[in-house]
Order: structure tokens, then C-alpha cells, then sequence
């Protein structure tokens, strides 16, 4: 079941209720000290409106903002710092948008898609839609768990982006070592991974990280397959 999540520039124009909330860490409507000081409860969700500025969680990729091209670079800065980040854009501006990171050879992030049609369904592949603005604040649709900023589920132990690091970086036998410890209530991920089944609904993310995953556990059996077997070592002689 899909979240409400509210942003606004001004704090005050939030509901007393929200638990969710997206505001601005940089730019003419600096707001999130704001919104965390009112909202102590409520998760706060940052937007980075320059990509100059490394901070927050998403990156705000529209007219008078970031742009498509500097996406890419913006995503790499912040996982790097340990962000699992998300690009907000509008829905006409997506399909440019990951164009950039497919040409940059950079996996692509979680997407916050705008598209004001009153409609909360959240588009596959996004993990929320800003779809309605009633006038004091703007309304979006978000999912039940949105990497980066909820807290990570339990029998998700890795985000899509961090499996999809260990595959690149070849750091098959890290995960392997791990298992026992974090990764044995990994049920969903290694089922996936292990077929090469992407299921449907899976993020770009999501979807990378399967793949990746599948190709490394191939390549491993395959070079666990065509390995010599190793020569016994000789009796020695007792007497």
C-alpha cells in the first residue's frame, strides 16, 4: 500500500499529520532545518536542487535545476558517501534522464517521477510519483519501502544499488563470507539472483542487481566446473 508524502517551500503549509515529507537542503527554499524542527517525528526526505552540492537524498532534475547530464555525477558523489540516492523529474524529462546514465555507464537510481494527473498509481520502475498540487503543498504517492531513505527491511540486508557494487567490484567471496551472518534471510534477492528472474515491478535498480548477481554466480560455477582437479600430494615413505 502506497504512502502520502507532502513538500512544500513553506513548513507551515504541511498537515499537522505528515509523516512524510520532502523538503529543499539547498537553494532559494532551503526548508529541511525547518521542516526537521516542526516534524521531530517524521521522516524527512532532502532535495538537492544544484548538483554542485553534495547533500540530501534526491536530486531535483528540472528546468532551472539540475540537468539530465549532470544526474550521473550527482548519483556517483552521493553513493559514494553512502547515499543510496533517488532523481526526481517529470515524466516527459525520465526517458533523457536515463539515457544520461546509460551513456555515462553509471547504474541507474531510484526515480521520483512528476506527473500531475491526480492519479497516485506509481509508475514501474519509480518509487513514487508526485501527482497532485491542491495549492499549499504538493502531494505524492511513494512506496512501501523507498531505499535510501526508510530504514533498511530486515530481510533485505543489502540495497539493490550495494548488490549491485559487490557484483562489479567481483566481490563474490565478501558476499559469500557474509551469508551466514546477514545474508542467510536474504530469501527474495538470492532466489531471483539465482534464477536470473527479474519479477515484474522490479525497479532499474532492482533489475541490475538480479542480473548482475545471476552472471556472477554463472561465472563461478562455470570456473568451478572447468577447474583442474587438484594432485594428490604423495604418501611419504615410513620406512
Amino acid at each position: 500500500m502506497a504512502r502520502t508524502m507532502y513538500d512544500a517551500v513553506t513548513a507551515t503549509n504541511v498537515p499537522d499529520s505528515a509523516t512524510l515529507i520532502a523538503g529543499y537542503g539547498d537553494g532559494y527554499y532551503q526548508n529541511t532545518a525547518e521542516f526537521r524542527a516542526r516534524f521531530p517525528h517524521a521522516t524527512i526526505v532532502e532535495i538537492a536542487v544544484s548538483s554542485h552540492h553534495d547533500l540530501g537524498q534526491v536530486l531535483d532534475v528540472e528546468t532551472g535545476d539540475a540537468t539530465p547530464a549532470e544526474a550521473p555525477g550527482w548519483v556517483e558523489r552521493r553513493r559514494a558517501a553512502g547515499v543510496d540516492p533517488t532523481i526526481y523529474c517529470n515524466s516527459s524529462t525520465w526517458p533523457t534522464v536515463r539515457a544520461a546514465f546509460q551513456a555515462a555507464g553509471v547504474a541507474e537510481p531510484h526515480y521520483w517521477i512528476a506527473q500531475y494527473d491526480d492519479d497516485p498509481t506509481i509508475p514501474t520502475g519509480a518509487v513514487a510519483k508526485q501527482y497532485a498540487d491542491p495549492g499549499p503543498y504538493d502531494l505524492s504517492s511513494v512506496a512501501d519501502y523507498w531505499p535510501g531513505i526508510d530504514p533498511q527491511e530486515d530481510d533485505m540486508p543489502y540495497t539493490p544499488m550495494q548488490l549491485v557494487e559487490f557484483a562489479r567490484e567481483g566481490a563474490a567471496a565478501a558476499i559469500q563470507a557474509e551469508r551466514s551472518e546477514r545474508v542467510a534471510d536474504n530469501l527474495w534477492w538470492w532466489q531471483h539472483a539465482i534464477s536470473g528472474v527479474v519479477p515484474a515491478g522490479a525497479s532499474p535498480a532492482a533489475a541490475a542487481a538480479i542480473v548482475a548477481i545471476h552472471a556472477a554466480v554463472k561465472t563461478l560455477e562455470t570456473e568451478t566446473e572447468t577447474a583442474p582437479a587438484p594432485v594428490p600430494k604423495p604418501t611419504p615413505k615410513t620406512s
